[in-house]
């Protein structure tokens, strides 16, 4: 039913917590049976796996199976596939696609310790998946570095959109003046552990703007949609603007078709889903600002949703809306976390039927922002981890541990407060050590990241901080995006630099609580939060994020994840004083298409960048053109001439930043002075940009003499 990704943010947080076996009232013995149709597909093919769970004969309801890989050492993180809520007829389906490959899966049911008859968790046996048929693949721009004079060393990134591991050949090929092409060499892709990189952006904008936005499969085709909180502005009276949500179902490919209705919450700035009633198809849970309540929205199957009665919050708490089965009976439960001026957070306990019963911690619970739900202790019970400022200890700011009582009641005692000394601005949880036992992973407002693994008791070691220099991370979330089955980090970061891009980064995990250095890095357009999901069926996770276009609209973003591999040739004679247009063709395996590069301009003129001076000034942004024009001065610093044509390339430009006037566009484009330039003397360009979001440009300046 859901394919479980996470999406973590300083407004929202959606975790599921995974429940076990829980001695009381001697729970009954469940049994669980897992079926596959079809057991062999091609790609593209919405799978079902259906689970069915029994006691003494009897259909067991309600309650969550997780549908996991069989081969993983545990079935958490990486291994879920997805999760379900047991229907009254004691089922389970979870409709998924996947890359072609051969699978080993199995259902758990997590068991319902304070159910009104308490049940046993069960594990279904094993099953195999077959997809059969050929993943998408793709090879990046070649890159070029000198080996010797007159020689380089060529590299290509090979991408695959799938599970398999990539194999295969990489052969380089070169064309001269438009001439016969020319095979420089081949090499097989290297065996070095995979790698990831997020594709180029998929744009759409949308009407109105977007408050959250969060993925689910709402129309239960096996693919990842998107659900977004849309809210139109009153330019005399923000109180009077209307508010609506968009759905946005699921192409396969990255791009999506979108629905929009109204909804009756007057200001809604966060919601959450999860299979409130039952019936095997996810529903949402709106939290309305103004109002102080959450109303429960039902889903139909096909992505629309209908609105039930809502529930007050008493003392206004508001969002982070957090689910997880706070209580043990196998339904899943709402908590609104608020903030710390509010101390308690507001628990409604689910009924089964998407209604819910308000009730608040007996004992005084302080949340800050970020706030996660996930069992850390092994007892099947959600716990609680949050922070705090602690103000009588200037530096500080505990991150507090509270554990379920486990007494069906939803209460929490506090565990630990770990003396933090980070300001933290996001965290996840995710198995980092490969021990079964759950990990912390911190975003810092110091340019760090911080892991705590987990002891098994609630309580946790801290080790050494991975530095991210540059980069100010305020939002993270583990899985595993090089499908090497290790827990991997996505972070968002804005730069220390003023004005410069926001960043994702990937860091990918070793599975020993260590990560891969350094970091993959990729610029992107915005500084707001990102969901997870599968948005294209192959297995591996990818990234939507938001783009406040203006007051009226919003751009959704996605990138699809790749896992990569590198080919490379060595010490390959160029001609020189050419323009080499090089490509790499992938020759395709078992499991992926073969695929080529887009050509790339290798320049061997003779380089001159370092005798130049570089000055940009009176960069104004168009909002009427959406262009940003300036002037380019270029000055040669050096004590001899420069022969023309002298020309000036701007490369690395970001993915939705074009040159506008361009003199010849090769890469991203270069402007010639026919002249050159004599010692101490300069000559300015005119520079315009289409810059259709009005994103941060930055570029880097190569400056050649001979005619291109």
């Amino acid at each position: 039913m859901r394919p479980l990704w996470k999406s973590l943010s300083r407004t929202s947080a959606i975790t599921l917590a995974l429940l076990a076996t829980l001695h009381a009232q001697a729970p009954t013995p469940t049994q669980t049976a897992l079926t596959i149709s079809p057991s062999t597909a091609g790609t593209n093919t919405a799978i079902v796996l259906t689970a069915r769970v029994t006691s003494a004969g009897s259909p067991v309801h309600p309650g969550l199976v997780l549908f996991c890989n069989a081969n993983a050492a545990h079935c958490e993180d990486a291994a879920i596939l997805g999760t379900a809520q047991l229907t009254s007829a004691g089922t389970a389906k979870l409709h998924l696609r996947l890359s072609p490959n051969t699978y080993s899966l199995k259902a758990v049911f997590q068991g319902t310790p304070h159910s009104p008859v308490p049940r046993q968790p069960s594990t279904s046996a094993t099953q195999s998946l077959t997809i059969t048929g050929l993943s998408e693949s793709s090879v990046g721009p070649v890159t070029a570095t000198t080996a010797s004079s007159g020689r380089s060393n060529l590299s290509a990134i090979v991408g695959g959109l799938g599970t398999s591991p990539l194999t295969g050949t990489v052969s380089f090929s070169d064309v001269v003046h438009n001439g016969t092409p020319l095979t420089l060499g081949t090499a097989s892709i290297n065996a070095l552990p995979t790698k990831a990189q997020l594709s180029p952006f998929t744009l759409a904008t949308y009407a109105n703007s977007f408050l959250q936005v969060l993925s689910g499969d709402f129309n239960n085709d096996g693919l990842a949609d998107l659900a977004a909180l849309a809210y139109d502005d009153n330019n005399q009276d923000q109180n009077l603007g209307t508010s609506n949500l968009v759905t946005l179902l699921s192409n396969g490919d990255g791009t999506f078709r979108s629905t929009t209705v109204p909804l009756t919450t007057e200001f809604p700035p966060a919601f959450a889903s999860g299979d409130f009633n039952g019936d095997g198809i996810l529903d949402l849970a709106v939290y309305d600002a103004f109002s102080c309540s959450i109303t429960p929205m039902l889903g139909k199957g096909d992505g629309t949703f209908t609105a039930q009665t809502p529930t007050s919050i008493p003392s206004c708490v508001g969002p982070p809306v957090l689910v997880a089965d706070i209580n043990g009976d196998g339904i899943p439960d709402l908590m609104l976390s608020g903030s710390q001026s509010f101390s308690n957070p507001a628990i409604l306990l689910g009924k089964g039927d998407g209604t819910f019963t308000l009730t608040v911690p007996a004992s005084s619970i302080i949340t800050w922002p970020p706030t996660v739900l996930r069992d850390l202790n092994g007892d099947g019970i959600p716990d609680l981890i949050t922070t705090s400022e602690n103000y009588t200890s200037p530096g500080i700011y505990p991150i507090l541990i509270y554990t379920g009582n486990g007494d069906g009641d939803g209460t929490f005692t506090l565990k630990s407060s770990i003396p933090y000394p980070h300001y933290v601005n996001s965290l996840d949880v995710a198995d980092f050590t490969d021990d079964g036992i759950p990990d912390l992973i911190v975003a810092n407002s110091d340019s760090t990241l911080d892991l705590l693994t987990g002891n098994g008791d609630g309580t946790f070691a801290l080790k050494p901080p991975v530095s991210l220099p540059g980069a100010l991370p305020y939002q993270i979330a583990a899985a595993d995006f090089n499908g090497d089955g290790k827990e991997d980090v996505l972070i968002a970061s804005t730069a220390t630099a003023p004005n410069g891009p926001a960043n994702l980064k990937i860091l990918l995990g070793n599975g020993n609580g260590s990560f891969a250095s350094p970091p993959i890095s990729q610029n992107t357009l915005s500084y707001q939060g990102f969901t997870l999901g599968d948005y294209n069926g192959d297995g591996i996770p990818d990234v939507a994020s938001l783009l406040y276009t203006n007051n009226l609209s919003t751009t959704v973003f996605t990138q699809l994840v790749e896992h990569t591999k590198q080919a490379t040739i060595d010490n390959i004679p160029l001609q020189p004083d050419t323009d080499h247009v090089v490509t790499a063709h992938y020759s395709g395996s078992t499991d992926y298409k073969p695929s080529t590069s887009p050509p790339f301009d290798l320049i061997t003129f003779p380089n001159v960048t370092a005798k130049l001076h570089f000055t940009s000034t009176g960069f104004v942004y168009s909002r009427v053109t959406n262009t940003y024009s300036g002037t380019l001065t270029v000055t040669n610093t050096g004590s001899s001439a420069i022969a023309g044509p002298l020309q000036i390339g701007f490369t690395n430009l970001p993915a939705t930043i074009t040159l506008a006037n361009p003199t010849v566009p090769k890469n991203e484009g270069f402007f010639t002075i026919p002249g050159g330039l004599l010692p101490g003397k300069s000559a300015q360009i005119l520079v315009r940009f289409n810059n259709p979001f009005n994103a941060s440009i930055t570029y880097t300046l190569v400056a050649y003499t001979g005619a291109l």
